[in-house]
């Protein structure tokens, strides 16, 4: 887990350099800076989030298969942020 502060323009961005493979990455903002991604009691975010790869259902969790990305040597992965 790691902290990323907004650019000014309200984006952010980090480089990692990675061996080749396949990855799964997820993000949230914490709207609040409590530290945590806050939920309803049933599970639902109620901060932005976003996930790599194919994700798409909004009533169960995020499976691997669901959220893996291969990445490439310089290759770079974009994630929107969405809200439920």
């Amino acid at each position: 887990t790691e902290v990323i502060p907004l650019k000014q323009n309200g984006c952010l961005e980090k480089s990692l350099v990675l061996s080749p493979g396949n990855y799964a990455i997820s993000c949230f903002h914490d709207v609040n800076n409590n530290g945590r991604m806050d939920k309803t009691f049933v599970g639902i975010p109620k901060e932005p989030y976003g996930l790599s790869g194919a994700y798409a259902s909004k009533f169960s969790p995020p499976t691997w298969a669901e959220t893996n990305v291969f990445i490439g040597a310089g290759q770079t992965v974009v994630i929107r942020l969405t809200e439920w």
